[in-house]
C-alpha cells in the first residue's frame, strides 16, 4: 500500500508540475477543487516510524514534512491476510464508485459570494453530474416509472439523438480538440449539476422518469413564475433579506428536434439579485457563460440580474412564445436570453429549414427546487406565496377546462351584468 500511494504522489506532483498550464491540468479547472493532503508512513532503521505528509495546495503548489515518532499499539494486533486485505479493498474501492460519501449539499460549505467562483470552474459540470450517477444507485424504480424510460429511450433511438440519458443528467462525450465539451454544454446536464450543488443529490432526482407517477411535477407558464418570484421578493425587500431559493426552468415546442428548447437555472440571492445559469449545446458551457458580460445589466454581467432585469427576459420569452414567423426580432429576442444566435447556427443546418409553428416555443416550465442549502424544499415564510400560487393554479386549470362561450358568461356574472343565459348560473356556481 505505501508503495502504490508513494507512486501515486509522484505521479500527482507530475501532473501539477508539468501540466499545470495544460488542458488536463486537474489544479487550473480540473478534478481537484480543494487542497489535498496525502499521507504516506514507513519505518525507519531505528525501528520508529517515518510519516511523510504531502500537501497539494489549490494553488498547485506541493510541499512535505515529515516526522518519525515510535511505534504505538493499535487496536489490529495482526496484519490483515493477503485475502481479506483485497476483499476490503475490493469493496472500498466499489462503494466509492457507486455512494457519494462527500456532502449532501455542497453549497453548504460555502457562503453566498463565493459560489460564482465555485460554480465557474471548468470542471464543476462534471463532478457534480458524477455525484448523481452515485445517488442512483440507490433510487427505487416503480413499473410506470421503467415503462417512462424505456419509451424515453425508444424515441432517442428513433431520433438518432443524444439527449444525456432519460433525464439529461449525463454529460456528452468531451472532445480532446474542444475544450467546451470537456466543460459540458448539455443544457440538462447542467441544470443537473446546478441543483445537485444547491440542493443535493434527492432534490435533483426527484423530476426523473424512473420515479413513475412519484415524479415531482412542474408549475406551467411564465404568469404563476411571475407572481411568485414577485411575492418572494416583496417578503424579502419588507424584511431586509431575501430568500435564497433555485428555480429549475424550462421551454419547449412541439417538435423536440427543432433545437428550440432549452432548460436552465436562476438562482435567487440573499442581496435580491439572482443569478441566470445556463450553458447551450455544442455552443457554450456554464463557465464560458459565467465570463460574457453585459454592458445592459447593472451588474455589468450577463448571469447576473436586478428583479426588474428578470422580469424584462420573462417578457422575452412570452413574445417568443407569441410568435407567427421567425424574424429578427426573435432572433433578437432568442439570443439575448440563451446566448444563440438561431440565424447563424449553421451546426445543425437550421436556416436551410422552413421555420413553422411546431417550432414555437410553446409551453414554460418551472419549479423551486429548494431554498439552498438546506437541501429541502420546505417554505415557512413564504406559505403566503405559496398559497397564492396554488390557487393561481387551480384557476386556471379551471378556466383551461371552460368553453370561451361559458367563461363570456362567468365574466359577465362577475361584473354585475344579467346573466344571458339559464345555464350560466350552473357553470357559475361550478367555477366558484
Amino acid at each position: 500500500v505505501n508503495n502504490c500511494l508513494r507512486l501515486g504522489i509522484a505521479l500527482a506532483h507530475s501532473i501539477c508540475w508539468t501540466n499545470r498550464n495544460t488542458l488536463w491540468n486537474p489544479l487550473a479547472g480540473g478534478s481537484i477543487h480543494e487542497p489535498l493532503s496525502l499521507l504516506s508512513s514507513q519505518r525507519s532503521d531505528t525501528g520508529g516510524q517515518i510519516n511523510i505528509m504531502v500537501y497539494i495546495r489549490a494553488d498547485g503548489t506541493i510541499s512535505g514534512t515529515t516526522s518519525n515518532r515510535k511505534p504505538k499499539a493499535t487496536l489490529v494486533s495482526k496484519p490483515v491476510t493477503t485475502k481479506w486485505g483485497v476483499a476490503i479493498l475490493a469493496v472500498a474501492l466499489i462503494l466509492n464508485k457507486m455512494v457519494d460519501f462527500g456532502p449532501r449539499v455542497p453549497a453548504s460549505r460555502r457562503k453566498p459570494h463565493e459560489h460564482w467562483g465555485a460554480i465557474s470552474r471548468d470542471s464543476f459540470v462534471r463532478s457534480m453530474t458524477d455525484k448523481i450517477a452515485k445517488s442512483k444507485f440507490w433510487q427505487s424504480k416503480t413499473k410506470d416509472g421503467k415503462m417512462a424510460v424505456a419509451i424515453a429511450q425508444m424515441d432517442a433511438q428513433l431520433e438518432h439523438a443524444d439527449f444525456g440519458g432519460p433525464d439529461g443528467h449525463v454529460p456528452e462525450g468531451g472532445d480532446f480538440f474542444d475544450v467546451e465539451t470537456i466543460r459540458v454544454t448539455r443544457c440538462s446536464t447542467t441544470s443537473s449539476a446546478l441543483t445537485v450543488y444547491f440542493c443535493g443529490t434527492g432534490v435533483a432526482t426527484n423530476r426523473d422518469l424512473v420515479l413513475g407517477s412519484g415524479r415531482k411535477s412542474p408549475n406551467i407558464g411564465t404568469d404563476t413564475f411571475r407572481e411568485y418570484l414577485s411575492c418572494r421578493f416583496d417578503e424579502g425587500v419588507k424584511k431586509g433579506s431575501h430568500h435564497r431559493s433555485v428555480y429549475r426552468l424550462g421551454v419547449g415546442c412541439k417538435d423536440s428536434m427543432a433545437g428550440m428548447s432549452h432548460v436552465w437555472v436562476v438562482v435567487a440571492q440573499p442581496d435580491g439579485n439572482f443569478y441566470w445559469l445556463q450553458s447551450f449545446i455544442s455552443h457554450y458551457s456554464l463557465a464560458t457563460w459565467m465570463k460574457k458580460k453585459d454592458s445592459s445589466t447593472k451588474s455589468g454581467v450577463a448571469g447576473v440580474l436586478t428583479f426588474d432585469e428578470l422580469m424584462g427576459k420573462l417578457d422575452a420569452v412570452d413574445r417568443l412564445m407569441s410568435i407567427n414567423s421567425w424574424t429578427n426580432k426573435a432572433n433578437r429576442d432568442y439570443l439575448e436570453l440563451f446566448n444563440v444566435d438561431k440565424n447563424l447556427d449553421s451546426a445543425a443546418s437550421w436556416m436551410r429549414k422552413k421555420w413553422t409553428k411546431d417550432w414555437r416555443l410553446d409551453h414554460f416550465s418551472w419549479d423551486q427546487a429548494c431554498e439552498y442549502p438546506a437541501g429541502s424544499s420546505g417554505d415557512e415564510d413564504g406559505s403566503e406565496c405559496v398559497a397564492m400560487l396554488e390557487m393561481s393554479s387551480l384557476m386556471n386549470l379551471l378556466l383551461d377546462g371552460l368553453e370561451e362561450e361559458d367563461l363570456a358568461h362567468i365574466l359577465s356574472a362577475l361584473e354585475g351584468e344579467e346573466l344571458e343565459e339559464s345555464g350560466a348560473e350552473d357553470e357559475m356556481r361550478a367555477f366558484s
